[in-house]
């Protein structure tokens, strides 16, 4: 069986910056990094490694083969996106710059570039066949030193995982990625007999990283309010899974992407040195239009429901008790002491009312009648059972 280790580059002073092409080598903590990495990788056995050609990422390789006295290979294909005329600044800064594309490059992420910069589509296909030509090129354990961007791709193309899981097994500096497999000469578009790993065994003793590379207990107020989120999005997943409507299908998967956006919101604390991630008041009205829209259908049940009557609607409900424990943990955390947005709070409340619409929609949709009280037993319009 072969090995491949894709390996994050060590920390820079760009740290909080879009850094992409720009070219600083690692700092003092960077280099403190590299020393608990060759600790880390101390019994792997790596023949070969291969680096993007900026300094930050061959430093990180030069740490590994010295060790070994083994060559290194510089490949420029494994370079970051490049930010263009966003490279070197901060989200703040971006925002006084250019408010208005940055909020759109925030809604639309990854659909825009940054100005004059490379599209995520480009650069997708940039590392997806630089690392084809590797995996085809050598059945020989190797290390492969990259960047945070290259490693998202890596991990949603190769390991199959979601934007989320992503995000979060890429945000530490020397984070590591195993990938193993019995046959490394495959694309990474195929399918065969493979076993993977994301495991970066930083997380054995109980702690996580959040955003920007900082350490907490996996116990901690913050990390449950965004794994909840995240609970959130997986129980809506399934909900859409079964959902024969397309019209409400589609609205999950859009509310869905938003999730990601938020939990990445709340896995970002203000001293992070990644730029902040928001929910937008667009994005709230967008669920309080929902909310109006599904309100105004003839026959919609307005007074309290039993879950149960409709299998689909009965996932939906599931997702709605599980997105007021988001807000709940959300609430938690902000009345602990830590920032949370307004949005963020104004979004997870109005979307418990979305996604107990829906459930509401379905069953007439359906000819199914799950009130919960009979017409001796009026009660406001639009009570819940919540």
């Amino acid at each position: 069986m072969s090995s491949v280790l894709f390996i994050r580059h060590a920390e820079t002073e760009m740290a909080g910056r879009f850094c992409g092409q720009s070219d600083p080598d690692v700092n003092a903590q960077g280099r403190l990094q590299l020393t608990e990495l060759a600790h880390l990788l101390s019994t792997e056995v790596i023949d070969e490694v291969y680096s993007s050609d900026l300094r930050r990422a061959k430093s990180t390789a030069q740490a590994i083969v010295e060790a070994r006295k083994i060559p290194l290979s510089l490949r420029p294909a494994l370079r970051e996106i490049d930010f263009g005329q966003w490279e070197g600044l901060s989200w703040e800064e971006i925002e006084r710059r250019d408010p208005g594309y940055a909020r759109e490059w925030m809604v639309a992420y990854p659909l825009l570039p940054a100005p004059s910069g490379e599209s995520f589509q480009a650069f997708e296909e940039r590392i997806l066949e630089e690392v084809n030509q590797l995996l085809n090129s050598s059945c020989r354990p190797m290390a492969v030193v990259t960047h945070a961007g290259a490693l998202r791709v890596v991990l949603r193309h190769l390991c199959g995982c979601s934007d989320s899981d992503a995000w979060q097994q890429t945000q530490a500096y020397c984070s590591v990625v195993r990938y193993e497999s019995r046959n490394m000469s495959r694309n990474l578009e195929t399918k065969g007999e493979k076993r993977m790993s994301i495991s970066t065994k930083r997380g054995d003793a109980g702690q996580t990283g959040l955003a920007g590379g900082i350490r907490i207990s996996k116990a901690d107020l913050r990390v449950e309010a965004y794994g909840s989120v995240d609970e959130l999005n997986t129980v809506l997943g399934f909900a859409r899974s079964i959902c024969h409507n397309q019209e409400i299908a589609g609205w999950t998967e859009q509310i869905q992407k938003t999730l990601f956006r938020l939990g990445s919101a709340l896995a970002t604390p203000p001293e992070s040195k990644k730029p902040q991630i928001y929910i937008t008041a667009e994005d709230v009205d967008f669920l309080t239009q929902l909310v109006y829209k599904i309100e105004a259908t003839e026959g919609i049940l307005s007074d309290w429901s039993l879950p149960g009557a409709h299998t689909e609607s009965a996932a939906y409900e599931m997702a709605r008790t599980v997105c007021r424990r988001a807000e709940r943990n959300a609430v938690r955390l902000a009345e602990s002491g830590p920032e949370v947005k307004p949005e963020v709070l104004a979004y997870l409340n109005r979307l418990s009312d979305v996604v107990w619409l829906f459930g509401r929609l379905i069953e007439l949709n359906a000819g199914i009648d799950a009130r919960l009280r009979d017409g001796t037993k009026v009660g406001p319009k639009w009570s819940r059972a919540w």
